[in-house]
């Protein structure tokens, strides 16, 4: 019996030491720049190439032609910006992959 109690409260030990999952910040700009290198910079080299690729995504596929047409006429490139930070806000790698992948289903089903 004491051997079952060492080893539960063994286990509840280790869940909570384990890492929790690095978050961008996209409170503004500079700080989505940083949170996005220090989450590419904790990748393996062979995954931060699909990360750069699967942010591209993710980033414009949040940008409409109307968002452009309307940072254009008022000459403030805010609306843009706000909206990229915004729509990258607290995702993690995995859901930044999960979004990428479904951007390229949709553009593959659209085709």
């Amino acid at each position: 019996m004491k051997k079952l109690l060492v080893i539960c409260l063994f286990s509840v030990m280790l869940s909570g030491c384990e890492k929790p999952q690095q978050t961008l910040d996209g409170s503004n700009v500079e700080s989505l720049r940083i949170s996005i290198v220090e989450m590419r910079n904790s990748l393996p080299l062979d995954e931060q190439a699909r990360f750069d690729e699967a942010i591209e995504l993710a980033i414009l596929n949040d940008i409409n032609f109307n968002d452009l047409v309307s940072a254009g006429r008022h000459k403030n490139a805010d609306i843009i910006t706000r909206k990229m930070c915004q729509s990258l806000d607290g995702k993690t790698v995995k859901e930044i992959f999960l979004q990428a992948e479904e951007i390229k289903g949709q553009k593959l089903a659209f085709k």
